[in-house]
């Protein structure tokens, strides 16, 4: 997925609510983009684990939670996570469908 590609996704996640607008002004800096498709029931394993190892009360928990959630109500058996790693040295992840079309969830939790 290219750059061009990645900032038309977020403008419609943006406005369906799937991540906020800093993420998009972000993103027309310059991103290096890598995709890679994922089962979701391997996320879904992997991070009902973590949430076991999370502390109580913490954002990362609340945060964590909130993935497990979507996980668990996606129909989807296979997402592309998306990794943007910025010109100026952020970083944001996103998963989006099988086919690249739209993003679902902003994994806010490897923002930096």
């Amino acid at each position: 997925m290219d750059k061009t590609r990645l900032e038309e996704l977020l403008a419609v996640a943006v406005r369906d609510g799937k991540c906020p607008e800093d993420v998009m002004r972000a993103a027309e800096e310059g991103w290096h983009v890598q995709t890679g498709a994922v089962a979701r029931a391997d996320l879904l394993r992997s991070y009902r684990r973590r949430l076991g190892r999370t502390q109580e009360g913490s954002t990362l928990k609340e945060q964590t939670q909130r993935l497990v959630s979507f996980l668990e109500e996606s129909s989807d058996e296979e997402l592309m996570m998306i990794g943007a790693t910025g010109d100026s040295g952020g970083y944001e992840a996103f998963l989006a469908d099988a086919r690249e079309e739209r993003i679902l969830f902003w994994m806010n939790m490897f923002s930096r």
